[in-house]
């Protein structure tokens, strides 16, 4: 008897709500709150420029992750087997609460809050706040889709290994490298421990990044490499979208003035 494969397309409704969901976004970036400008495409050129820059400490951050994903990546199938062999209802239940940190419906009314809370207060750190969470949101789902599309690896579900690939394809189970929701969680975890300043709130928010990732790689939709690479990124993008703002934000006269547009200066 001949087996038939059938390849794995992706639902029209499915890629239709992607497209409404960036389109909002870009709706939502491009409108001016009010007069200082944060400008998320030129945050990401920034982002995009900065690891190839030859400074030590740059080299050195390079080096460290290197060191760590390469042995992740020899060790997928391994972790992947030890992981799904181990499964048990209570972690099922469980996990599902932090992997909900990834995604952006959820995420994107908690920005939302954060933003009318600081404009009805006139407390321009939690607008700030907001924005950037948001910001961090549009910058991930960006990157992270792309280098989806582009690797076109194989989810752990499909039984292909941990290292086939299948560049430039639409289909779901080919967009396993890297994690969108560990990179999320990560962004949305690095914007608001920096403005909380709480120790104890950054661990449980970390805690909780780290618990997404563990999920995706628990319910076989992640290697832990890709998790490992998401969680990396996600720390980077939060990190740098704070320390590019935050700092023409100290140097402005008006403080207070915000303004969000897709580049400085306009088009």
């Amino acid at each position: 008897m001949q087996n038939v494969t059938m390849s794995r397309t992706v639902p029209i409704p499915f890629i239709m709500k992607k497209l409404l969901f960036y389109s909002i976004f870009i709706i939502i970036l491009t409108v001016n709150m009010q007069a200082y400008q944060i400008a998320p495409l030129y945050d990401f050129w920034q982002m995009i420029k900065s690891p190839f820059s030859l400074e030590k400490e740059n080299l050195t951050r390079l080096g460290i992750i290197t060191a760590v994903a390469v042995p992740l990546f020899l060790l997928d199938n391994d972790i992947k087997k030890y992981v799904q062999k181990n499964k048990n209802e209570g972690f099922d239940r469980f996990l599902k609460i932090p992997e909900k940190m990834g995604e952006g419906w959820y995420l994107m009314p908690v920005s939302g809050l954060f933003i009318l809370s600081g404009e009805i207060s006139s407390e321009r750190s939690l607008t700030r706040l907001g924005i950037y969470t948001l910001e961090g949101f549009f910058i991930s789902g960006i990157t992270v889709q792309f280098v989806k599309f582009v690797t076109g690896r194989s989810r752990p579900y499909k039984d292909e290994g941990a290292h086939f690939y299948r560049p430039f394809s639409l289909g779901t189970g080919n967009k396993s490298f890297y994690s969108g929701h560990t990179t999320v969680a990560f962004t949305f975890a690095s914007v608001v421990a920096h403005f909380s300043d709480n120790i104890y709130l950054g661990a449980i928010l970390y805690g909780m990044a780290t618990l997404t990732g563990l999920a995706r790689i628990y319910h076989n939709k992640h290697w832990a490499s890709d998790v490992f690479i998401g969680a990396v990124t996600g720390h980077f993008i939060g990190k740098a979208i704070v320390d590019y703002n935050e700092i023409e934000v100290t140097s402005q006269k008006e403080k207070d003035e915000i303004k969000l547009t897709l580049w400085k200066g306009g088009f």
